[in-house]
């Protein structure tokens, strides 16, 4: 070969490597780390042998979906550009985002491309479909949930369909999730055409579960790779290596499992790991606690904080029990002081919470969750309750709530009373570490509410002057 055909083959190279026509067609902002190599690699391997499934598990903020949903789209249609691709998301607008992109990218490098958008307004100014000329080729932008109708595909690339844990957990969005994608996704697959899926892992029971118990035939390739490398890595690395560390040094990411302000352990195993804890786990350990055997001196705190936890109830075996705990709280971390708990009426609910706040009038703060009992006890009894502050779900559900403060249980920073202090502690124990998966689980929500507040450091710091005697007895 000549020198001048060498030069001109190496000037080519890029249209082949799908990770050098990321890295040039954006102006070499994209960095071609090591590990998006890999996968550039993988995926375009099989794109280009056709009928690919592909399932990729990755932890976030490690450049999956520029390189997946925004790159190949465009090199696929740079090589074939009479083929249709399919674009999607667990939001529409998430994934015209990518479109916009793309066109825009299309735009800038058309002339090296030999390809560009077909002239027209429709084409022009729409996020969600776009035709490209010569070749007829285009790309379809949807939400999970959309209707593709009429719209066929060769290669379809689906991008995080799961928005967020709650969704996740939701049996309504699982539901319509996999009516989606049997009814839509894969009605729209022309001869040989090719489907990745791109996705951080939320439970056992996610898209990537489901196909992959669905996989009889063993058609899915399932790619995984963890935040911090398990023998046998795909990519070569020694155990403990972490996937970028440009992006994500093995401190940081061991501060997310193992930090007071990090996930968690069980959180950091599904979705950087991409290891989904079994279903059976619990959010809190029982080893987590720390115990202790003296009441705390009550000088030594910054605050007292109450929360409460007011169900309808009433005083039936079937009902559930209102509850109320007392919290001193030093810095980031929280002591159990005193709970009451009792199946009860609103009247007595109300007695509780004000002998309460007689007993520890160190009180600065009452949390009440503005559900069942709670709007009664703000409209009526507001006056009785010094430092009533109503606070909200916001949406999230009592795991959510729950697994939010477990990094701090787990951090070693939450203490409670032992059981020559408070006898009543074995039980608060048992239901507590067995959640969610016990049969009552009240004072869950106590403990999520005073912790979160102990965690964001929204009550402001006091001193306390004068203590019971006993303040748990």
């Amino acid at each position: 070969m000549t020198a001048a055909r060498t030069t001109q083959a190496a000037d080519e190279a890029w249209r082949l490597s799908l990770a050098l026509f990321a890295h040039r067609i954006s102006g070499c902002s994209w960095k071609p780390y090591r590990h998006l190599r890999w996968i550039a690699r993988q995926v375009q391997d099989a794109v280009v042998q056709g009928g690919a499934r592909i399932i990729l598990n990755m932890p976030p903020r490690h450049g999956k979906s520029e390189l997946l949903s925004r790159r190949l789209p465009l090199w696929f249609l740079h090589w074939y550009p009479d083929r249709k691709v399919i674009l999607a998301s667990y939001i529409k607008d998430l994934a015209e985002g990518w479109s916009v992109e793309i066109k825009r990218d299309l735009d800038e490098h058309a002339d090296e491309l030999g390809i560009r958008l077909r002239v027209g307004r429709h084409d022009r100014d729409r996020m969600d479909q776009w035709t490209v000329t010569p070749g007829g080729g285009s790309l379809v932008a949807t939400g999970v949930g959309g209707a593709v109708t009429g719209k066929g595909a060769s290669l379809v690339i689906v991008d995080d369909p799961i928005k967020n844990d709650q969704d996740a957990r939701s049996d309504t969005k699982v539901r319509e999730l996999r009516r989606w994608w049997n009814r839509v996704i894969m009605t729209r697959l022309e001869r040989g055409a090719s489907i990745i899926l791109v996705q951080t892992r939320w439970n056992e029971y996610d898209l990537t579960g489901w196909l992959r118990d669905h996989d009889q035939d063993g058609k899915w390739r399932h790619i995984v790779l963890p935040a911090i490398a398990h023998e046998g890595d795909p990519l070569g690395r020694s155990e403990g290596e972490p996937l970028c560390p440009q992006l994500k040094p093995l401190a940081e990411l061991e501060a997310l499992r193992d930090g007071e302000d990090g996930v968690g352990s069980a959180a950091f195993e599904t979705m950087y790991q991409q290891d989904p804890t079994p279903s059976g786990a619990s959010v809190f350990q029982a080893a987590w606690f720390q115990t202790f055997d003296r009441w705390p001196d009550p000088s030594s705190f910054d605050t007292v904080i109450q929360s409460w936890d007011l169900t309808f109830g009433g005083e039936s075996e079937a009902s559930s029990f209102a509850v109320g705990q007392v919290w001193g709280v030093r810095g980031k971390s929280a002591w159990l002081l005193a709970e009451w708990r009792k199946r009860a009426k609103l009247p007595e609910v109300v007695s509780a919470m004000v002998e309460m706040i007689e007993r520890f009038p160190q009180t600065e703060s009452v949390l009440c969750e503005d559900k069942a009992l709670g709007p009664a006890v703000q409209q009526s009894h507001a006056d009785e309750i010094p430092g009533l502050i109503m606070v909200s779900p916001g949406g999230r559900s009592k795991l959510q709530r729950a697994s939010s403060v477990s990094p701090m249980v787990e951090a070693g920073n939450v203490h409670i009373p032992s059981a020559s202090l408070a006898p009543w502690i074995g039980s608060w124990k048992m239901e507590v570490s067995r959640f969610p998966h016990a049969k009552k689980d009240d004072r869950v929500d106590c403990l999520s509410y005073a912790l979160a507040r102990v965690r964001e450091g929204a009550a402001r710091v006091i001193r306390i002057s004068r203590w019971s005697d006993r303040p748990g007895a």
